[in-house]
């Protein structure tokens, strides 16, 4: 073997070993996803695209396609729901995925009974367990949050609209 080859072999090997590190930095920082088409929430099942047979066989026999479709198995992870396998995963902090929540909640929550106004009101004093005067109560799910919470500790609506 010629000496730019070996130089050659040394810089693809550099540029793998810093796709794999890249792809590690990026998969440990997905953190928690919301799934669109079921609810959960939690942290996505991910995997390579391709077959890792092919790429050892490639690597083998022939080490520039081996290189290049592990490149690409690396640069294609596969994020999906581990419930469902739906590939539609947002973060559970936006907008969308909050609205999402109270629609999820909402939807398996059992239906309440309508209550009147004297028995849905708070009590002027609170017993142990109970929500006291000086707390409101949200209109899309019902959890106790703080008087003036912008938004809903339970759903992350606005409380009041």
């Amino acid at each position: 073997m010629q000496q730019t080859d070996i130089g050659c072999v040394i810089i693809l090997l550099f540029i793998l070993v810093g796709a794999l590190v890249a792809n590690a930095i990026r998969v440990s920082s997905a953190g928690q996803k919301l799934c669109t088409a079921c609810g959960f929430i939690g942290k996505p099942k991910s995997g390579n695209a391709g077959n890792f047979a092919v790429e050892v066989l490639l690597w083998l026999l022939f080490i520039i396609p081996g290189l290049v479709y592990s490149l690409w198995r690396i640069s294609n992870v596969k994020r999906t729901c581990p419930k469902c396998g739906g590939k539609e995963l947002i973060p559970p902090d936006t907008p969308m995925a909050r609205q999402m929540i109270a629609t999820f909640h909402a939807a398996a929550a059992p239906p309440q009974p309508i209550r009147s106004l004297a028995q849905s009101a708070p009590p002027a004093t609170a017993s142990p367990g109970q929500p006291g005067p000086d707390q409101q109560f949200c209109i899309h799910c019902g959890q106790s949050n703080p008087p003036h919470a912008a938004f809903c500790n339970g759903c992350g609506q606005n409380p009041k609209q």
